[in-house]
């Protein structure tokens, strides 16, 4: 290090200026000592002393449980472990339920695992149904194959799914033969419900269970599909209008027992589609309504008429937001 322009130096050859300022005042010994020399077997008979000292050691630490505090996901609170449902009665009358249904359907038919195939093992599902007060209403176990431990290109080569969308079902038959009926107005137009709720209905459970068949009804009957559906938002708390409504609806349906789909052979395969929207029909959240029609040939097979799930300002966006639901089924089906 040079101390006037403070430049370190590196070298391998290192001189010591010790009679200089910071060395001058400092007195050196001798500290030097020759280092002791081992011969090999002296070095390997220490090798094997060492060897022989060192011991190998027990570990006498017990294993400890984590004491940290584990909780189940939201989305599997409502769902119990099957440690934990056998030792309930409503449990194990549900698995019992579920099996007695799979044996009478023939879900399964016993027989020799074949050479070269993996077994697939199956699991428990368990869910808790609750009334809209918040009561059990039933215990639902359900008996599901693992087909999560499948390896495609090993234990499969094709997937088939047991679901289909009623689009898909109504494409087919229109495809196969299929024309659209022209369909009345089951109520008079105009008619709405109070804003303010009526007088309860008693029974409630039974007008769940009519919306719910009208709904299904409506797979085919496109006439009364609206309707059902505006009456599907009042099976939480419904009142004694909207039981009357619906027994007016079960009247026209009496009435007219004929209307439908009616699906012939001669028939293009082209799909032409109509869109349309109802601004700020629903006076309770402003929100419009979209509704549209697809048909293949002169047969249609997919309509909606559905409440926006957002508020259009102006008639103009519910209109664009209808033609986008539209335009997204229409690619669907194609």
């Amino acid at each position: 290090m040079e101390l006037d322009t403070n430049v370190i130096h590196i070298a391998r050859d290192v001189v010591f200026h010790e009679d200089t300022f910071l060395f001058s005042n400092i007195k050196h010994e001798d500290y030097s000592c020759p280092l002791p020399t081992v011969s090999e077997e002296e070095n390997d008979e220490n090798i094997q002393k060492a060897e022989q000292m060192v011991e190998p050691q027990e570990n006498t630490t017990a294993l400890r449980r984590s004491t940290r505090t584990t909780y189940k996901p939201v989305w599997m609170k409502d769902f119990p472990v099957i440690a934990t449902a056998q030792r309930h009665l409503e449990w194990r009358n549900a698995m019992k339920q579920e099996i007695d249904a799979l044996e009478k359907n023939k879900t399964w038919e016993l027989s020799t695992l074949p050479k070269g195939k993996n077994r697939i093992g199956c699991k428990w599902v368990f869910k808790t149904i609750l009334k809209p007060n918040g009561s059990v209403e039933r215990y639902k176990a359900r008996l599901v194959a693992k087909g999560f431990n499948q390896v495609e290109g090993e234990d499969y080569s094709d997937c088939f799914a047991t679901v289909v969308k009623t689009v898909t079902v109504r494409t087919l038959l229109a495809a196969a033969v299929a024309k659209g009926k022209p369909t009345l107005t089951p109520l008079p137009p105009g008619l709405s419900f109070p804003l303010e709720s009526g007088k309860p209905l008693k029974e409630a459970s039974r007008y769940r269970r009519l919306i719910g068949r009208l709904l299904y009804l409506g797979f085919t009957r496109p006439d009364i599909y609206f309707f059902a559906q505006q009456l599907s938002q009042f099976v939480q708390e419904p009142c004694e209008e909207h039981w009357h409504a619906a027994i007016y609806l079960i009247r026209y349906l009496k009435g007219n027992p004929t209307l439908g789909l009616f699906y012939s052979a001669n028939n293009k395969l082209n799909l032409t589609a109509f869109s349309d929207a109802d601004w700020a029909t629903c006076k309770r959240t402003r929100r419009s309504t979209t509704g549209y029609c697809i048909f293949m040939g002169a047969s249609p097979i997919s309509w909606k008429s559905k409440k926006q799930t957002t508020v259009s300002r102006s008639s103009a966006e519910a209109e664009y937001r209808s033609m986008a639901a539209t335009v997204c089924e229409i690619i669907w089906v194609k």
